[in-house]
């Protein structure tokens, strides 16, 4: 190359790199319109009320316009600890309200000093109560043989708990169960806070999830509730750990919060991932579809989306053996995710 030659093209590859370098990051996947996670949906409006008082106080949430006709499934939602109102849930309950679930919100503590062994049987009286309200023709009535439970962080917990418990307590068994990052954060020595999770029956539906960012509870519990729910067949659960992806902006982060579905924190791993994987999970349980968006590592259920550059959100690890696995950084997991996409690429040619 001649000496006149270099600078025109040094110019060049530097406009390259400077327009490359100022170019706005990629945005995150949109909330898809079709199946499990999405924008489809039966009802526009959701009629909240709540009941009863401290420890066992409760909010139903109900689909209207239009008022369903007939019985519907009913979801029990656990919080976390010290989120004693259900605003900071409040995307997530209305998405599953919109599909036509009427959604319970037990309390369970009255203030964060209420003894952590009574959170359980507290969640069972206000489920009870409950149910007993929406007997009331003023409300959507409960299709009891289609219940679920789903919980975050100590919720999370209880949730597998009322799972273990619901024939002691005289209730209908839960059929689909997904415990998200759950823990007690040491808690649980203050007293009996976990049940026996292989009274959990065979054919419950299961999912526990863990994040690889959650330094609060870290996989703990997922772990422990995974393989304590021994009489669940192999086939009806999975372990989830879904992974930090820093690729556009905001960043999609695995950390402890990123169930809350409140606002700006509601973002693609809600769609593609915490949502479209109960809705995929109750569906199976009460109509026998869409179990391929929530069981079986599958690619429905491992697909979080894709950047508005075109490049996939990188997936979850799905797993039957939880202590295999080890979180990969996020620069790891894109890495690895580049290669099995450039793989796939040379099979199709």
């Amino acid at each position: 190359m001649r000496p006149w030659t270099v600078a025109p093209v040094l110019a060049l590859v530097l406009a390259v790199q400077a327009s490359a370098a100022h170019a706005p990051a990629p945005t995150q996947p949109k909330q898809p319109e079709k199946g499990p996670g999405s924008t489809e949906y039966a009802h526009k409006e959701v009629v909240k009320s709540d009941h009863g008082a401290g420890d066992t106080q409760y909010w139903i949430f109900e689909p209207a316009q239009p008022k369903p006709a007939g019985k519907i499934p009913l979801i029990v939602f656990m919080h976390g600890w010290a989120a004693m109102e259900p605003d900071g849930y409040l995307g997530w309950i209305e998405h599953m309200v919109k599909r036509g679930n009427i959604v319970l919100y037990p309390r369970y503590q009255a203030t964060a000093l209420t003894p952590v062994e009574k959170f359980t049987d507290h969640a069972f009286i206000a489920i009870k109560n409950a149910i007993m309200e929406l007997k009331n023709d003023i409300h959507v009535q409960a299709d009891l043989d289609k219940l679920a439970t789903i919980g975050h962080s100590y919720g999370g917990v209880l949730s597998a708990n009322l799972a273990a418990l619901a024939k002691k307590n005289e209730l209908p068994a839960f059929k689909a169960v997904m415990c998200v990052q759950p823990g007690t954060n040491g808690f649980d020595g203050w007293g009996k806070v976990y049940a026996d999770y292989a009274e959990i029956p065979a054919d419950t539906l299961l999912l526990t999830v863990a994040g690889d960012r959650d330094i609060v509870v870290r996989d703990v519990d997922s772990k422990r509730i995974f393989k304590a729910a021994s009489t669940v067949r192999t086939e009806n659960k999975d372990y989830i750990l879904v992974r930090t992806d820093e690729h556009g902006a905001p960043k999609l982060e695995a950390h402890h919060l990123a169930p809350a579905a409140a606002g700006a924190l509601i973002d693609a791993q809600d769609f593609y991932g915490y949502w479209k994987w109960f809705d995929g999970l109750t569906d199976a349980a009460f109509f026998k579809k869409n179990r391929e968006y929530a069981l079986g590592n599958t690619d429905k259920q491992r697909f979080m989306g894709k950047w508005s550059d075109g490049k996939p959100v990188v997936e979850p690890l799905v797993t039957k053996d939880p202590e295999s696995l080890k979180a990969e950084k996020p620069d790891q997991a894109e890495a690895r995710q580049d290669r099995g996409e450039q793989r796939a690429e040379r099979r199709e040619r």
